[in-house]
């Protein structure tokens, strides 16, 4: 049996699309950025059980807030570092460790919408991500094979929630 999903070809490039409408307004370059991700998990999200003895019989409830956990993805960078450059420069702006030592965070969150799209371009899901900032800019991979050159790297974000759009 196939893990596959039905409606993705894995041989396509850009059927995961991370699109940033707007960042922060301290980025110098243009305001949009969007990111091809080539390999990602849906975060993990969960919440506190706890089970209470009451006369014999175990009652579950849950405890506080739901937790999303960080999210770590590989895009590939494009051929002008761009898109590398935007993130760089976001982390950048928010604790460079000569000048600022860790901005107020509210004001460098934006939001996110990844997109998860079939063969045809069509959008099959899209998560919005609410409160988005990065957390951490992975190595640059640089890699020749066949004789095309590949870029990529990693990031890690932190957000408040995702929730599914349709």
């Amino acid at each position: 049996m196939s893990n596959k999903i039905k409606g993705i070809n894995s041989a396509s490039d850009n059927n995961f699309n991370l699109i940033f409408p707007v960042l922060p307004n301290d980025i110098n370059i243009d305001r949009t950025l969007t990111l091809n991700v080539y390999e990602t998990l849906i975060p993990e999200i969960s919440f506190t059980e706890d089970i209470e003895n009451w006369q014999g019989w175990d009652f579950k409830h849950i405890s506080g807030n739901m937790d999303f956990s960080t999210w770590t993805f590989g895009f590939d960078i494009d051929e002008d570092f761009h898109n590398w450059k935007k993130i760089f420069q976001w982390m950048i702006i928010i604790n460079n460790n000569k000048d600022v030592a860790g901005a107020d965070i509210e004001d460098y969150m934006v939001d996110a919408s990844m997109y998860i799209k079939d063969n045809y371009d069509n959008t099959i899901m899209k998560l919005k991500y609410v409160n988005v900032f990065p957390l951490s800019l992975g190595s640059v991979t640089l890699n020749h094979r066949q004789g095309e050159s590949y870029l990529s790297s990693m990031v890690t974000l932190s957000y408040t929630y995702f929730d599914l759009e349709n």
